[in-house]
């Protein structure tokens, strides 16, 4: 009798946890709402379910878009802790080091990402992880590194704007597609 109520119990707190979540993924999409997106990952995560590593992914998009860029690695590196087979949080560390002029630390992150399970991903999401990392590549002086990259965005979403930064990318560098 005890099992059931226990798994009951921990039922009851993942649904709990992944309404908490939910919630913050609705009001992260309006910037107006950060906030109360904000409340709703820290209660996902403090009071409901600590070891959720989404939440823990999200909640620090938000602080960074709230400016608290020290708060969101913390959170970021927590994710990746409990969820390292998880590409999302490695990719979201990495956009904030590349916003932050690190492209190196940024390299090193997408790098990882694309070892995680990385491939059943959405095209888009693929084809800008190829993208950054090129791009991190080419600014830390390692165009050799960046060209393979910059095919894989090409064959994946040959007419996205990001295709074409590419194709210009071959263009200045004289290297061949």
């Amino acid at each position: 009798m005890g099992d059931v109520i226990r798994v009951d119990f921990q039922r009851a707190t993942r649904d709990r946890a992944w309404s908490a979540y939910a919630e913050g993924m609705t009001l992260d999409q309006d910037e107006t709402k950060l906030a109360a997106a904000e409340f709703a990952y820290r209660r996902a995560i403090l009071s409901i379910d600590p070891s959720f590593a989404a939440a823990h992914t999200n909640l620090a998009n938000v602080v960074y878009q709230l400016g608290r860029a020290d708060e969101a690695v913390r959170h970021y590196h927590i994710a990746i802790g409990l969820e390292p087979e998880a590409p999302e949080a490695f990719f979201n560390l990495a956009v904030l080091y590349h916003n932050r002029g690190n492209p190196s630390r940024a390299a090193a992150f997408l790098e990882t990402a694309v070892t995680r399970s990385f491939q059943d991903r959405p095209v888009e999401f693929l084809a800008e992880t190829y993208y950054r990392l090129a791009l991190a590549y080419d600014e830390c002086g390692n165009p050799e590194l960046a060209g393979p990259f910059w095919r894989r965005v090409i064959e994946l979403m040959p007419d996205s704007d990001w295709a074409k930064k590419a194709k210009q990318w071959f263009l200045i560098t004289g290297e061949s597609q």
